[in-house]
């Protein structure tokens, strides 16, 4: 029996797509957008709309995303009801517990996978009874770039993440983490640090979750050139450009992977979770 691959999320959809893919597994899908259009294009096919109780019964198991929303989770009550296992692949570095708190309740799969050794540190120290283990995440690009920065013309990659989004969602407060989004990427602007100061293009690229539109105050009020991005691929725009600017993102972590020098917008009285990976260079 196929594995059944559930999934609403962007972060998520790139992961498991990813292992899809290089094992060349048999599947069936229950997929949201974005995840949807991610997996299709991963794939190289068009994936088949199921019903959810076929899919339920057709499954030998689950390999879920984890969200805000409910999607991942009906799966994993239903997938227990049926005697089969699910697992859950955690794409990010903090608030693993959230992910699977629905009203009051905390509902585990039976088993969690994390993508490397500071995630499997954080989930041990926040879950409990429920079987952790890391499975790499296969869609970091596999080798390193030409990173040459020409200082006097450098070109920026600024990552856009719903940070007021996130606030209202977990608190009921967009700026509970004592700063938004545009907060952040205005501080890093007027900001920059001495390394970098020869600035001439931002390329802008939005979350998933965004609306563009909530970049165009900030667009006129800086005097190097700036753009929204419209590329689909991430691994692109990062070779496009010579730095990634972002505030927690997985794909500072990409642009790491890829050998890029990657600089957080986060101010110093940020409370919103920093990624833990060496080589992120914070402002002070």
């Amino acid at each position: 029996m196929p594995i059944g691959i559930v999934c609403s999320d962007a972060g998520a959809a790139e992961i498991i797509s990813s292992y899809v893919l290089k094992y060349n597994l048999t599947c069936i899908f229950s997929l949201k957008e974005p995840a949807l259009g991610i997996f299709q294009k991963k794939l190289g096919y068009k994936i088949k709309d199921i019903d959810r109780e076929s899919f339920l019964l057709n499954s030998s198991w689950f390999l879920l995303g984890t969200s805000s929303n409910n999607y991942e989770y009906e799966i994993i009550v239903k997938a227990k009801n049926l005697g089969k296992k699910s697992v859950s692949y955690i794409d990010h570095w903090t608030g693993y517990n959230r992910r699977f708190l629905f009203g009051n309740i905390l509902q585990y799969p039976d088993e969690i996978w994390v993508t490397d050794i500071h995630s499997y540190k954080n989930a041990m120290r926040e879950i409990y009874n429920v079987k952790i283990r890391i499975e790499r995440d296969r869609s970091l690009p596999e080798r390193c770039i030409n990173n040459t920065i020409d200082r006097r013309h450098v070109k920026v990659l600024y990552l856009g993440e719903p940070i007021a989004y996130s606030g209202v969602f977990l608190h009921g407060n967009k700026m509970h983490w004592g700063h938004d989004e545009i907060d952040a990427m205005n501080y890093f602007f007027k900001n920059i640090p001495e390394s970098i100061q020869g600035i001439n293009r931002v390329v802008i690229r939005p979350h998933p979750k965004d609306n563009k539109k909530k970049y165009n105050n900030i667009l006129t009020e800086y005097a190097f050139h700036t753009t929204i991005s419209e590329r689909e691929d991430l691994i692109e725009d990062i070779n496009m450009t010579d730095i990634v600017v972002g505030c927690a993102t997985k794909a500072m972590v990409v642009a790491l992977s890829m050998g890029k020098e990657v600089y957080s917008s986060l101010p110093p009285w940020s409370q919103y979770p920093k990624l833990p990976h060496d080589g992120i260079i914070y402002l002070k």
